[in-house]
């Protein structure tokens, strides 16, 4: 039985690391109708996302791009992770998952009429023993980063993901 445990560990780290760098950096687009919606939805009327002339006045070179959007787009790539991962991911690995936490660590403004990438990385997982079993820590660190490698911000989501077969 712990030949085939360790089999389906290493199993499991294989997977995960083959859809992430299948997906390893994606291209996204950020329109000001999107902006506009968002700020709409956020009730959120600040001139500096809406107006370019306000935003250059204030001192940036243009609108920007309103922070809380930000996880928008890092939850776009973590959701199509889990949709790549697909079915057979929960039928042969993971009887459970869970989003334990997300980190953002802001780094500049983002401007809104810019290109932007989402680049995914990913830790080793961490076996981690409590009271409900075991369970692996994964982090998945997402960046988005301007067609320099200009890292504008990062978000850390952790996940617990528990494996079949473990108490």
């Amino acid at each position: 039985m712990a030949g085939s445990k360790t089999q389906l560990v290493k199993k499991f780290k294989t997977r995960i690391k083959e859809v992430v760098r299948e997906m390893r950096t994606q291209e996204i687009d950020i329109d000001e109708r999107e902006i506009n919606k968002f700020c709409e939805l956020i009730d959120d009327n600040n001139s500096i996302y809406l107006d370019d002339a306000v935003a250059i006045k204030t001192g940036y070179k243009g609108r920007l791009i309103p922070p809380g959007y930000f996880m928008s787009i890092t939850n776009r790539a973590i959701s199509q992770f889990f949709i790549i991962i697909g079915p057979e991911f929960y039928q042969k690995f993971a009887t459970g998952v869970i989003h334990t936490s997300s980190e953002i660590e802001f780094y500049s403004a983002m401007l809104l009429n810019k290109k932007y990438k989402v680049k995914i990385d990913l830790t080793e997982p961490v076996k981690k023993t409590g009271k409900k079993g075991t369970y692996y820590s994964v982090v998945f660190k997402t960046s988005v980063l301007d067609e320099n490698d200009t890292i504008y911000a990062i978000d850390n989501h952790e996940f617990f993901i528990k494996l079949a077969g473990d108490r």
